[in-house]
């Protein structure tokens, strides 16, 4: 299997498909930056801090990985299944809700303890990744940005500043007038998590000369909820998503489906919560198992896991088991916490680990 990834791993530029990402930060500490806002929030609790800078100067000329997808503001709170019931909310399902039914939420979360974050699964994907790079392994840290839509009120501030401070530049100006997308994610004891998405200006992106301008001089290019046909090299995907693209029916296997996909894309990657996941390459999948861990949380579990096989490919790993190992480690430690962000601390112990990692699990399967 690695021989026959080995061809991927050598191209300049290449295009992802995401279905469902030094110690310096530019702005803020590192102690700011892993500190989420917690409590009940108010706009101009938002506000406060933000600097706003339309400098370029400091920009790269050429961006390792930019990702292109939705970009929503993510409240994020543990509640009990009385909660639930009073506001008529089914556990564990995921529902688009209005502008009313989202106001209604958060006031009823009033008295209780919640974190605010720039969240979305492309945005988890990116920081994990950018957090990463930290420490690299050999040569520059990874040049990351996103690029999508939030509005110009002060949740889209907040969402521009927070990435900003871990090392990820959103490239895209706020959209005037706009309102900036919303994700309540409320977690039960037993880790299920029930969340409710209000779009906002997420869902629209306006594709003019500069974002071509900007992913023209992009290695890889993330794309979040769309399907790019066949210039995709990758595609990620949970077991629900990848039978969704095959056509199949729910009860068919994850590793039926990576097969089948894995004949019109490069690489595929399909995770299936606590049972693991597959990786699969030219008709063939590689089983990785979920690493151990004490479930706290599953949301980000998949954000974090596609940014570690990026990062497995960004340092030229060609082994699928080595990476998908190394991706699901990084998942488990997001998986033990609440929130959906692998912290900065763990994302330096893991990018320490990387090489003793690769050779531990070479010499397992020597």
């Amino acid at each position: 299997m690695a021989g026959a990834f080995d061809s991927f791993t050598g191209l300049s530029s290449c295009r992802v498909f995401s279905g469902d990402g030094t110690r310096e930060f530019c702005s803020g500490s590192e102690e700011e930056e892993e500190e989420e806002d917690e409590g009940n929030v108010s706009d101009e609790e938002f506000v406060v801090g933000i600097e706003e800078s339309n400098d370029i100067n400091g920009l790269p000329d050429r961006w390792d990985v930019l990702g292109l997808g939705q970009a929503m503001v993510d409240f994020s709170g543990m509640v009990d299944d009385e909660f639930l019931k009073k506001l008529g909310l089914e556990k564990g399902t995921r529902k688009l809700v209005n502008h009313e039914e989202r106001g209604r939420v958060l006031r009823a979360m009033d008295g209780h303890s919640y974190k605010a974050a720039a969240g979305g699964s492309l945005s988890n994907s990116l920081v994990a990744l950018a957090r990463l790079g930290i420490r690299p392994m050999k040569g520059p840290t990874f040049n990351v940005a996103m690029t999508g839509s939030v509005g110009s009120d002060p949740l889209g501030s907040f969402y521009r500043t927070k990435l900003r401070r871990a090392n990820v530049h959103y490239l895209s100006p706020p959209v005037k007038d706009g309102t900036t997308g919303t994700v309540i994610v409320l977690t039960t004891p037993d880790a299920q998590r029930t969340m409710l998405a209000y779009q906002g200006t997420s869902s629209i992106v306006n594709y003019g000369p500069a974002l071509a301008s900007v992913i023209s001089k992009t290695n890889v290019l993330v794309v979040e909820g769309e399907i790019v046909g066949n210039y995709a090299d990758i595609v990620f995907t949970n077991h629900e998503e990848a039978g969704a693209l095959c056509h199949f029916d729910s009860k068919e296997s994850s590793i039926s489906a990576v097969r089948y996909l894995s004949h019109f894309v490069p690489l595929v990657s399909v995770t299936d919560g606590h049972r693991g996941s597959y990786l699969g390459v030219k008709g063939e999948a590689v089983y990785i198992p979920p690493y151990p861990c004490v479930p706290l949380d599953t949301c980000g579990a998949g954000d974090a896991y596609a940014s570690g096989i990026l990062y497995g490919i960004m340092h030229g790993v060609t082994d699928l088991k080595q990476m998908g190992t190394f991706a699901a480690k990084i998942a488990a430690r997001v998986v033990g916490q609440q929130g959906t962000r692998l912290s900065v601390q763990d994302a330096m112990e893991l990018a320490d680990s990387f090489s003793c990692f690769q050779s531990d699990i070479g010499s397992s399967h020597a």
